[in-house]
């Protein structure tokens, strides 16, 4: 009888151990901006700084435009899109990233550090595209915001898409452009 009590809260702690692991936080998709496009700068301040232009969708019903553009610097590019952040009325979530757009300075600065970001973390996909543009990003980006029917990153996105499956240009997602880097004797293409 003793044996069989103990059976049963056994059982009982162990369901309760399964159901409680399976709780996640709740994130109310009104409440986020999720980030489509980000480009990142080396700041005209200083060479130390970085600058980051962030297009991502909000989901408000009284918002005019579904893509904000937020702004932000920092000495990394986790600090500058803190602050970026922080002047924005939703919490940033990443895990949409579809594309990131280094200015030629960043490029030509070498940009394997900017890159290390990005394989880190867990929550970004990693068959995002790179790109690097012949200005700054942030010229790009806002060259479709002069027209509101425009989400310049998302546009970028598929003629990216296109181009590869055209077989203009060799495929530069974040996973391709990382296995070709660290393969002895390939060099990664960006475009």
């Amino acid at each position: 009888m003793v044996v069989e009590i103990y059976r049963i809260k056994y059982v009982f702690v162990l369901i309760s151990f399964v159901f409680l692991v399976a709780c996640m936080q709740t994130k109310i998709i009104e409440q986020h901006a999720i980030i489509n496009t980000y480009g990142i700068d080396i700041s005209e301040e200083s060479e130390n700084l970085i600058e980051t232009v962030i297009l991502s969708y909000i989901f408000d019903e009284q918002a005019e435009n579904v893509t904000t553009i937020n702004y932000g610097k920092g000495k990394t590019i986790k600090e500058a899109n803190q602050n970026a952040e922080k002047k924005s009325s939703f919490t940033f979530l990443p895990g949409q990233i579809r594309l990131v757009l280094y200015g030629k300075e960043t490029a030509e600065a070498g940009f394997k550090n900017y890159l290390n970001v990005l394989i880190r973390d867990a929550r970004l996909s990693d068959m995002m595209y790179l790109a690097v543009s012949e200005t700054t990003a942030k010229d790009i980006l806002l060259l479709g915001q002069e027209n509101a029917d425009i989400d310049m990153g998302q546009y970028m996105e598929k003629l990216i898409e296109k181009e590869i499956k055209g077989d203009s240009i060799p495929n530069v997602s974040l996973h391709e452009l990382t296995h070709t880097y660290e393969d002895p004797g390939k060099d990664p293409i960006m475009l």
